[in-house]
């Protein structure tokens, strides 16, 4: 069974030597900024760099298509559902028992 990733359901922050071990449904987008660089984020620490990369994964997460087009997607499978996470609609029924 595919990770949240694989499936088209996640984000992982993973490392650069990661780009070598491919698996279908996966796509390595490297990330731009400075290189051999290691951050250690608390929990009770206010952090800039730590508040938007939380930022960015909730964005990707609401739309992953915004964040990467397609890419997200295995072929043959739906995109993300209109519906807000947690929302199910009840069929609508028709004629006389509506």
């Amino acid at each position: 069974m595919p990770g949240p990733a694989a499936a088209g359901l996640g984000v992982s922050a993973v490392p650069a030597s990661f780009r070598f071990a491919r698996r279908p449904g996966l796509e390595s987008v490297p990330l731009r900024g400075p290189r051999n660089r290691m951050s250690v984020v608390r929990r009770d620490e206010a952090s800039d760099t730590a508040a938007a990369f939380v930022t960015a994964c909730r964005a990707a997460a609401r739309d992953p298509a915004l964040a990467h087009g397609d890419v997200w997607r295995l072929p043959g499978t739906p995109g993300p559902s209109a519906e807000p996470a947690g929302v199910v609609r009840a069929p609508h029924r028709h004629g006389r028992d509506a």
